[in-house]
């Protein structure tokens, strides 16, 4: 795959990554979701998720060739979708977090993560000194936290945007791993961005 083709691959990706995120923010907030029916998506997806692996499935399969990294569609296909869900489940059941945290801490995990990765693309030059993935890049980072900030200030302060904005997308950038196993940022994201807003407000 040439340049050209990897940014329009990788462009695909991330909106889907949006429009996954604001389907579920949208579905969240109107009452159209239950936590039990976001943990059957998660359940389903990890089922489909081993078929696929060995198998071809219509529509799935395509969806995962359209969307999915070469690597992971053979290692573990739908990873980072099975794992949006999974974050955003784990916030939204905690059932510590109000609404308005839940929201904005989904939309810092729509935005930031999108556009670390457009951005970083299209302008990153700079390794991100705290990253040990050379695709992660600084002016990445940085361009996630300012479309994230400003999102998730819809719901938030905009003080408070920011600084969860801040915390989440550098813990993007670092891989904490368990047992050498990679935490998916999808998970990370909204649980350091939700936390850190939950910290906030019980400080100021």
């Amino acid at each position: 795959m040439g340049k050209k083709e990897i940014l329009i691959f990788e462009a695909r990706r991330q909106a889907f990554h949006i429009g996954l995120g604001l389907t579920l923010l949208f579905a969240i907030y109107t009452g159209l979701v239950s936590e039990f029916l976001l943990l059957l998506a998660v359940i389903a997806g990890i089922g489909l998720s081993f078929y696929c692996r060995n198998h071809e499935l219509p529509i799935i399969s395509h969806f995962l060739d359209s969307f999915e990294r070469e690597k992971e569609r053979k290692r573990f296909p739908g990873k980072g979708t099975i794992f949006f869900f999974l974050g955003v489940l784990m916030v939204y059941s905690l059932k510590i977090f109000p609404t308005d945290i839940l929201y904005a801490s989904i939309l810092i995990l729509t935005f930031g993560d999108s556009f670390s990765h457009i951005i970083g693309r299209l302008y990153g030059s700079t390794r991100n000194p705290l990253a040990k993935d050379s695709a992660k890049l600084l002016e990445g980072t940085i361009g996630g936290i300012i479309i994230a900030a400003l999102m998730a200030s819809l719901f938030v302060r905009p003080g408070e945007a920011i600084i969860a904005s801040i915390v989440a997308m550098f813990a993007e950038a670092v891989e904490l791993r368990i047992n050498k196993n990679t935490i998916d940022d999808n998970l990370v994201v909204p649980l350091v961005a939700a936390f850190t807003l939950l910290i906030l407000r019980s400080i100021f």
